[in-house]
């Protein structure tokens, strides 16, 4: 019962949102990262990389407002989304690199498989952490 529980409070308004911000930002990278790369001619990675930063910037302003909607400590969210986004960031670029040179699946469906993945790691990190206020990221001293 508590696990049933646990699952409607993960799938609750919250979860909502990201799914839906997470869909269009999803739905966006594809559309960009082909456009880049099918009609303007950029290698696929390099397409890839500079939507991908578009997109992750306008996500943490939705995430903070819409998603989340958290209050304050906005100066020390920033600085460990940029640095968590850093770090996934890159695991995101090597994942979508490894599973496109290494397994030759085409890169649009390597970027789906990262994307998702990485989608339900950062829904974890993003509500227990990063933009939970009880924190132990905020705590007050």
């Amino acid at each position: 019962m508590k696990a049933v529980q646990n699952i409607l409070h993960w799938v609750g308004k919250p979860f909502r949102r990201y799914a839906l911000l997470g869909g269009s930002s999803l739905f966006l990278t594809l559309f960009f990262t082909w456009l880049l790369t099918e009609v303007m001619g950029l290698f696929y990675l390099l397409s890839y990389i500079l939507v991908l930063a578009a997109v992750v910037s306008i996500n943490f302003v939705a995430a903070t407002a819409y998603v989340f909607r958290t209050r304050g400590n906005h100066g020390r969210r920033l600085f460990y989304y940029l640095i968590s986004f850093l770090v996934l960031y890159f695991a995101d670029v090597f994942l979508v690199r490894f599973l496109t040179d290494s397994t030759g699946l085409f890169y649009l469906l390597s970027v789906i498989f990262s994307r998702v993945f990485f989608f339900l790691l950062k829904y974890v990190y993003y509500e227990r952490i990063l933009f939970n206020s009880n924190s132990f990221l905020y705590t007050k001293k």
